[in-house]
């Protein structure tokens, strides 16, 4: 690793109409120590063709390519080839103003993770629109792996993502299954997975209140959808036991997580008339699992500790007649 390089890791697929945007605000980073990393996930248009043209004599970027295997797979490679002592997952569509990694640089310090907020734009946003000098007027220190779980999957501070978070390659490579960091059979809320395993290997963390870093919300983007796919979020559950099962604090706020993604779960699955009953079972009986943990969890917010027994009986309702609907339908 490279003292003071930030290794920005970038997963390209399909993304061709975002390329001179991103290649532009890297460009006209105030920080130079810094590597770009573009990794192309098996790209049917020309994304692939404009990376290289654009990338053609530029020392400090690096274009990888892939069969298509999803972001997960992409970040994955990205970070095996990494040079940096830190590290920043950036999603290819979004934006950086010009001074962001100069203010993540300046700003972790000793900390094992800088965590930042973040501004939201819509698709049709360029970088000229939001080419300016970003500062902040809010600092908070957190201790302790327990907390920062909690901050991130509870009261949700951190929020999930892993754009909004500077890592240290050094804890990364903690990871058991290092470089592959993100599970590549977990397509929703993986970043969650992701992000409860570096903060165990964390003694703290600093979050500042800087909003440099532009999140492009698609119409339909996949928060708001639901896919079999999707499904796949049920394979993280037992990772998240296995890797908390020796820090009882940690372990309820992973459960009370997860509680929170069955109860989300079943109301995508009820709007979007999903009526697979091994799938309602599975997330009910986990939720009967789990419950008493969210409950117990001083730091969930109120209407998850006290309202889930009641959401819980709404739930079932609601499905019992559909649940039986589909079946006679199928045997009609």
């Amino acid at each position: 690793m490279k003292k003071g390089l930030i290794s920005v890791v970038i997963p390209c697929y399909n993304c061709a109409k975002y390329l001179d945007d991103t290649i532009k605000c890297l460009n006209e980073q105030t920080y130079k120590n810094f590597e770009a990393i573009f990794v192309n996930d098996g790209s049917t248009d020309s994304t692939l063709e404009k990376l290289k043209t654009l990338c053609n004599g530029k020392k400090q970027f690096k274009v990888l390519s892939k069969e298509n295997g999803g972001a997960s797979s992409a970040r994955n490679l990205g970070l095996a080839n990494a040079d940096g002592e830190f590290v920043l997952f950036y999603d290819v569509d979004d934006l950086l103003s010009p001074n962001h990694l100069e203010l993540l640089a300046n700003n972790i310090e000793d900390y094992d993770c800088l965590v930042t907020s973040s501004r939201t734009i819509d698709d049709d946003t360029r970088y000229d629109d939001i080419k300016k000098f970003e500062t902040f007027d809010k600092t908070e220190i957190f201790n302790g792996s327990d907390e920062l779980i909690c901050q991130m999957l509870i009261t949700k501070k951190f929020i999930t993502g892993f754009w909004n978070k500077f890592l240290r390659h050094s804890l990364l490579k903690k990871f058991k299954n290092y470089p592959n960091v993100f599970d590549v059979n977990v397509h929703y809320a993986e970043d969650a997975l992701f992000g409860v395993e570096y903060f165990l290997q964390c003694k703290n963390a600093k979050y500042i209140n800087l909003k440099s870093y532009y999140y492009r919300n698609h119409p339909g983007s996949l928060s708001k959808a639901f896919s079999k796919r999707m499904l796949s979020v049920t394979n993280s559950f037992d990772k998240y036991i296995e890797l908390c099962k020796d820090q009882p604090l940690a372990l309820q706020y992973v459960k009370s997580f997860i509680c929170m993604l069955c109860i989300e779960f079943l109301f995508r699955i009820r709007l979007n008339k999903y009526y697979d009953k091994k799938t309602i079972d599975f997330f009910f009986e986990t939720l009967k699992n789990y419950k008493k943990d969210l409950k117990k969890c001083k730091k969930a917010a109120f209407y998850y500790r006290f309202l889930t027994p009641c959401t819980i009986w709404v739930l079932k309702i609601l499905f019992i007649g559909k649940v039986k609907n589909e079946q006679s339908n199928k045997e009609n």
